[in-house]
């Protein structure tokens, strides 16, 4: 991990005389020249070993530079002469602006990152937030021009904010939204490897290291070993769904019967009866629980889940296996999971009306073609720029993504749909390939705002205001709330009252 920037000392004399020629080329009244030069010589007369003021508290240097006016010599020997902590760069006040002083030594760098904040849609006054007051600021910290800045400068100004004492929590939360648009335009500049992310924290676990956590060493070998095997035939998320349940069951065990060691020490009455009577009122797991149970969809997951790691052992023949089956299908609890109503044509009408008038681009682009195609929103989500294929007199049909399923299937696309896609496409502008959630290949995404791809929450956002501005309501008279899905159902819907078989929706969905 890099650190910040050393430079080779000097002398007070030859500091001055440097500091005087910059001076000399700024475009200010003579009387400012005066003033900063005469600020410079008077902090200098007090602090003449600049290392050994830098080592001083935040406080006292925040007080030594006030009390003589002595900012802009700072900022200045900040920019290649002198390394100063992030602590003092983030303190420094809005009127002394760095960027004018590193666009003097690296010209063309400010001019360079403005281009880039206009080619990804930001504001004018969050691109000058962003290149006029953070990215001087990481570059000068690292003591590099804009394009040596990497992935490891970025890393370390970010845990060197982590560590910082005096910073405040709305200073330290300010710093870090700027430094995440900062890495946003360095990676549409190619000068990382990978994409910021907004929140750093610990890596997922993968299965096996799910497994690891298990408690008792025998079976904690076992579940390793499962999770490795399963691996090679399931997908990561499956396999991590069984894993999390055994450790349900085996967290529950240690607490219940310390005595069991083993898998093949489980009896039905002894340990699994009780477990099951024990689950539907078992606490939530995890940060978000707040003290909630879990509800009959995560039993029914678990139990399922529970069940298929016993029959797997069993059937690959694992000494380890239980001598008898542990949990038939009768255990499997019984989960209500009503069908999403599609839509009445009245109903669908005035929403799609009111989607069409929504401000919001992605919400009303989203909403629309999912309508018009019946897709998962992930699969929109994912949408490529290469997802439309011209069959020539059979029109334009849209190549939906692997989505849940693993599969990918062609759509049909009507002319007002196409017309949205192609509009959406066309102001996307210039955005930097991003990893593709399911591979990591770089892919040039449909939906892209300003380097980064939109979240569904907007879609579901959307949505609501949708049938809100439509007047739509339950029985009773509150507003009637619509999900993603139902538009889905509403779309197969629409295909069978318009005569398509049903083995064809099928295959079409």
């Amino acid at each position: 991990m890099s650190t910040p920037a050393t430079f080779a000392p000097a002398s007070v004399e030859d500091i001055l005389a440097a500091y005087a020629e910059h001076v000399g080329g700024l475009a200010v009244r003579s009387e400012s020249r005066l003033v900063r030069l005469r600020s410079a010589r008077r902090f200098l007369g007090h602090h003449p070993d600049l290392e050994a003021w830098l080592a001083q508290p935040t406080r006292a240097r925040l007080r030594d530079l006030h009390n003589d006016s002595a900012w802009p010599f700072v900022i200045w020997a900040a920019s290649g002469r002198l390394a100063v902590d992030v602590e003092l760069l983030l303190a420094k006040p809005g009127g002394v602006d760095l960027a004018v002083v590193w666009e003097r030594l690296h010209p063309g760098e400010v001019t360079r990152a403005e281009a880039v904040c206009r080619e990804l849609g930001w504001s004018a006054n969050w691109a000058r937030q962003v290149t006029h007051f953070n990215l001087p600021v990481v570059c000068a910290w690292a003591g590099k021009a804009l394009a040596e800045v990497g992935d490891e400068d970025l890393a370390s100004f970010r845990a060197a904010i982590e560590r910082s004492a005096y910073l405040s929590e709305p200073a330290r939360f300010r710093a870090h939204t700027r430094l995440f648009t900062t890495a946003q335009l360095c990676y549409q500049l190619g000068l990382l490897r990978q994409p910021p992310r907004r929140r750093v924290g610990e890596a997922a676990r993968t299965p096996a290291e799910l497994a690891g956590l298990v408690l008792q060493p025998a079976i904690r070998r076992e579940v390793v070993r499962y999770a490795e095997t399963a691996g090679t035939t399931l997908r990561p998320s499956s396999v991590a769904s069984r894993v999390r349940a055994v450790r349900v069951f085996t967290d529950w065990l240690a607490a219940e019967h310390p005595e069991v060691a083993r898998l093949d020490q489980l009896k039905r009455a002894e340990h699994i009866d009780p477990f099951l009577a024990w689950a539907p009122h078992r606490p939530w797991r995890g940060a978000n629980g707040r003290g909630r149970r879990v509800g009959p969809t995560m039993l029914y997951h678990d139990v399922v889940a529970l069940r298929a790691f016993f029959e797997d052992i069993a059937e690959w023949g694992w000494a380890s296996s239980p001598p008898r089956r542990l949990l038939s299908l009768s255990d499997i609890p019984r989960v209500p999971e009503p069908v999403p109503r599609a839509l009445p044509p009245g109903t669908d009408a005035a929403l799609m009306a009111a989607v069409e008038r929504l401000d919001d681009n992605f919400a009303r682009t989203g909403l629309m073609i999912l309508r018009a195609t019946g897709m998962r929103v992930g699969e929109l989500t994912d949408l490529e720029l290469d997802c439309l294929v011209d069959f020539g007199a059979h029109g334009t049909w849209l190549r939906a993504p692997l989505g849940k399923l693993g599969t990918e299937r062609t759509v049909p696309l009507d002319a007002p749909t196409l017309k949205v896609l192609d509009e959406r496409i066309a102001s996307r502008g210039h955005q930097r390939f991003l990893p593709h959630p399911r591979d990591g290949r770089l892919a040039d995404f449909v939906f892209m705002e300003r380097g980064r791809r939109p979240t569904k929450w907007r879609l579901a956002k959307g949505l609501d205001r949708a049938a809100g501005e439509a007047g739509l309501t339950k029985p009773d008279g509150t507003p009637l709330h619509l999900t993603i899905h139902q538009l889905r159902h509403t779309y197969g819907t629409s295909m069978i009252n318009a005569g398509m078989s049903l083995p064809a929706l099928m295959a079409l969905i």
